[in-house]
């Protein structure tokens, strides 16, 4: 008893400690030591997505904080999957599936303004600079009120400015203010507004040079027309089913079907679905899943039973061996015939051959990890570089799987993540599409629109439409994502242009 007494007085110490801090604003390693790894994910959550989503934020956050909702789809290699679907529709499961094939029949597809929103999408820009600015402000308003000699503020021109000169002034007045020998814990301290400097650049305002032309490899974003998009349909034999929403109903561990000694259905995040549904797979096209592991939408992909051939690659010999162990669970054999498996950098990835479908699910922030979970979280201090890092790894990861794919009509990359950033969503997107070599790449929001506004009208996913791609948004009720989804396909025939 003594001891619980002790801990209770700890915690209610350490909290009336950071209720104190935030009336009296407190240095920011003191400020550190305050907060554990989610309480660091929820407070930069708070002032980024709170500036970001405004009133819809209390309810994503909810959301995230909350237990996720879940899908399960039968394992169609049982060869039972008559009996398992029966069994989830008595536990009062509904087939996902056949109501988006409702809603489809019942909400004929219009007409897609790719104009709509750009007023909301331009305030989205201003928001991320003002968060932007004021975190660069913060970062030099620290560095100058330790610095024992060197500039003064003034000389660091905080006037007007491009957002490709934050991260240059900050690091300028840290070697000119602290040498980081003198000042301690300054060797923890990191640059948040590098983070936002990736998604502004492209939107600076012109250097003085104002008749400069554009530097070679400056593209325009390219769109296809709605007549243009893809016609993506669902999968035959990907059959997900869920409860319905505000439900607390679990999905049981899955039995094993006593035929085939397989599991019979999967668990997985409802909103993964849609990345593996984009990739539209059909008889005669081969998948590079670029970055596999754990492995979960590659076996989903091969239970699509519409791919001829999967290879999933990763860079950590941990998660192939995971990838490994679930197609073994699912499937029967760690290594079926139609899978490869290789061990690459996704982000030089040597693409020796070429495929008709890339995915590209990257590593990011992972909102709801990030707030639920303090064992090896993003937000960990150890990690702020590597979390800093992410969006230049992403981009790269992206860049590669453009090159990776065939140049044929209609191939197609998936680009996806599992955060509400922008940064690291569209973001990422738009910058990798300006910048690559890879010609005839054109934006199919059209087809991904008509894909999942089915899942929106029905209620199953709470969906935003962003720039070059949608986004389904946790809430309490409809506890789904966060997942972002982008489909680019190679179009050789000419589409419109929409600048970015």
């Amino acid at each position: 008893m003594m001891m619980h007494r002790r801990c209770f007085s700890s915690t209610t110490n350490r909290l009336a400690e950071y209720a104190r801090k935030k009336k009296n604003k407190m240095h920011w390693a003191d400020e550190a030591k305050l907060l554990n790894n989610i309480q660091r994910a929820l407070t930069h959550y708070d002032d980024f997505y709170g500036n970001l989503f405004g009133k819809q934020w209390p309810s994503m956050r909810l959301g995230l904080l909350s237990p996720p909702k879940y899908m399960a789809i039968p394992n169609t290699f049982t060869g039972n999957i008559e009996p398992i679907t029966q069994k989830l529709n008595g536990m009062g499961a509904y087939n996902i599936q056949q109501l988006w094939s409702n809603s489809l029949e019942e909400h004929e597809a219009k007409e897609l303004d790719l104009n709509k929103d750009l007023g909301r999408l331009h305030q989205v820009d201003i928001t991320l600079g003002a968060i932007a600015e004021s975190k660069r402000a913060a970062e030099l308003d620290i560095l100058y009120q330790n610095a024992p000699t060197g500039k003064k503020l003034g000389e660091l021109q905080l006037g007007k400015h491009t957002m490709g000169r934050i991260v240059s002034d900050v690091s300028e007045a840290a070697g000119d203010f602290i040498p980081s020998t003198k000042l301690k814990g300054m060797d923890d301290f990191t640059l948040d507004s590098e983070y936002f400097s990736s998604y502004l650049k492209k939107h600076d305002e012109p250097e003085e040079d104002e008749s400069a032309t554009e530097v070679e490899g400056d593209n325009e974003v390219l769109f296809l027309k709605s007549n243009q998009s893809s016609l993506l349909h669902f999968p035959q034999f990907l059959i997900p089913h869920a409860f319905e929403n505000g439900s607390a109903m679990n999905f049981p561990p899955a039995s094993r079907d006593s035929s085939s000694n397989l599991r019979e259905y999967i668990c997985v995040n409802g909103s993964s679905i849609l990345p593996v549904i984009a990739l539209d797979l059909r008889p005669g096209t081969n998948l590079l899943d670029m970055c596999a592991g754990p492995g979960t939408k590659s076996l989903m992909a091969l239970m699509t039973m519409a791919t001829d051939s999967i290879t999933c690659n990763d860079l950590e010999s941990s998660r192939l061996a995971r990838v490994k162990q679930i197609f073994l669970e699912f499937l029967g054999t760690s290594n079926p015939d139609i899978a490869t498996f290789t061990k690459f950098n996704s982000r030089d990835h040597p693409a020796r051959e070429e495929y008709s479908r890339v995915l590209v699910d990257v590593p990011c922030l992972n909102d709801r990890v990030s707030c639920t979970v303090v064992d090896n979280n993003i937000f960990k201090p150890r990690r702020t570089k590597e979390r800093l890092a992410l969006v230049k790894t992403q981009k790269e990861i992206l860049h590669s799987g453009l090159k990776a794919v065939n140049k044929k009509e209609g191939s197609a990359i998936v680009y996806s993540t599992c955060t509400l950033s922008p940064i690291e969503n569209d973001g990422v997107v738009m910058n990798a599409l300006k910048e690559t070599e890879v010609s005839n790449l054109y934006v199919d929001l059209v087809g991904l629109m008509k894909l999942i506004t089915p899942f929106e009208k029905a209620g199953v996913f709470r969906v935003t439409r962003i720039r070059c791609e949608v986004l389904v948004t946790p809430t309490k009720f409809c506890n789904y994502g966060p997942m972002f989804i982008s489909r680019i396909v190679v179009k050789p025939s000419l589409a419109f242009v929409v600048e970015a």
